[in-house]
């Protein structure tokens, strides 16, 4: 995780990277938001498929919200 002021010159030294920003976190935004910082990092790894994006597993991310598929 980089500042914003840290982004660009992140991005051009790590290929494939992409920037996200988190609005109204701070320096530990896995306190500010957890939720979203937890949905970031599953989508990133592709443990769930990221919005507007259909999984091809049938199911999709039910089973990590305790849904039945």
């Amino acid at each position: 995780m980089f500042g914003v002021h840290q982004a660009e010159r992140a991005r051009a030294g790590l290929p494939g990277a992409r920037v996200v920003t988190l609005p109204g976190c701070g320096h530990v935004p896995m306190s500010d938001d957890p939720d979203r910082v937890a949905r970031l990092i599953l989508e990133t790894t592709g443990a769930v498929a990221a919005p507007g994006v259909t999984s091809a597993v049938q199911g999709g991310d039910a089973g990590l919200r305790g849904e039945q598929g």
